[in-house]
């Protein structure tokens, strides 16, 4: 099961059409703090497109486990 963990402030150069959207800070918020930092970023730049999506995580999951990767922290890629 999906739980929401916040709010990601994205941008998009090419409007509502299919192309990837970056998020501008790697901060999350609210739903209301995003909304808020969407309409003050959209004045300064009327010519881009931001989007607030929601962040997703599977409930229960820990974010400090990161059990789920193979490699140990700070171990170069295998060759």
């Amino acid at each position: 099961m999906l739980e929401t963990i916040g709010f990601v402030l994205l941008v998009s150069t090419c409007g509502n059409d299919a192309c990837e959207a970056l998020p501008v800070t790697e901060d999350l918020y609210t739903q209301k703090e995003c909304e808020a930092r969407l309409t003050y970023i959209a004045k300064r730049r009327p010519n881009l497109y931001f989007m607030c999506n929601e962040v997703m995580r599977e409930t229960g999951s820990d974010p400090a486990d990161d059990s789920h990767s193979g490699t140990p922290e700070n171990t170069p890629p295998y060759r």
